[in-house]
């Protein structure tokens, strides 16, 4: 009777090992695909926010907008009407730009930032494709085709004030290079289709 006893309990206790094993193959695979759940949802929540915050900015854009076309400063006016007869070169940008009251600077920069954000966490993978893909990527590439004049010569002006700074070199070289990246991989990828 022993040995039948001994037998069965080494059958089942073969079973319950081989069945716990499964129990915590089952568990790993629905902690993984919940974690991939919750990144997913945090990568469209982060979208939306970016999308949220973008429509926040539009009359800034707008006016930044403007201004890139123009080299106008009236663009930043309430109610202006800006209409300019040509594109202004990056130079007379800068130049225009150095000009506006440093409340104003301040907000084209804080809008440029924001657009490297974006742009970082797009290149990053941290927002939903999808949603990313047709809603911020073509404002994202139109905006930065109006100020990649603008930011070139703002570069080239940081690395020309002092050129034995490598800290100033850095920053030039890096200055919106996240939003740049992007545009240029949006624009292969809008001309290879």
């Amino acid at each position: 009777m022993a040995l039948v006893c001994g037998s069965v309990a080494e059958v089942v206790g073969g079973w319950s090992s081989f069945a716990l094993v499964w129990l915590g193959v089952l568990a790993f695979a629905g902690t993984i695909i919940g974690i991939n759940q919750t990144r997913q949802n945090a990568r469209r929540a982060r979208t939306l926010d970016y999308l949220r915050r973008l429509d926040g900015h539009t009359p800034l854009s707008t006016q930044v907008v403007a201004f890139l076309m123009t080299g106008d400063s009236r663009a930043f006016m309430p109610g202006a009407r800006v209409v300019g007869a040509s594109e202004p070169s990056p130079a007379a940008m800068v130049r225009a730009f150095s000009e506006l009251d440093i409340e104003t600077q301040g907000r084209v920069f804080i809008l440029l930032n924001f657009y490297e954000e974006m742009s970082c966490s797009y290149n990053h993978g941290l927002l939903d494709e999808d949603i990313a893909k047709k809603m911020l990527a073509p404002h994202i590439q139109t905006v930065w085709e109006e100020a990649e004049g603008f930011i070139r010569q703002w570069r080239a002006q940081l690395k020309a004030q002092s050129p034995e700074d490598n800290w100033d070199l850095e920053v030039a070289n890096e200055m919106l290079i996240e939003w740049e990246t992007l545009a240029r991989y949006l624009k292969r990828n809008q001309d290879g289709e």
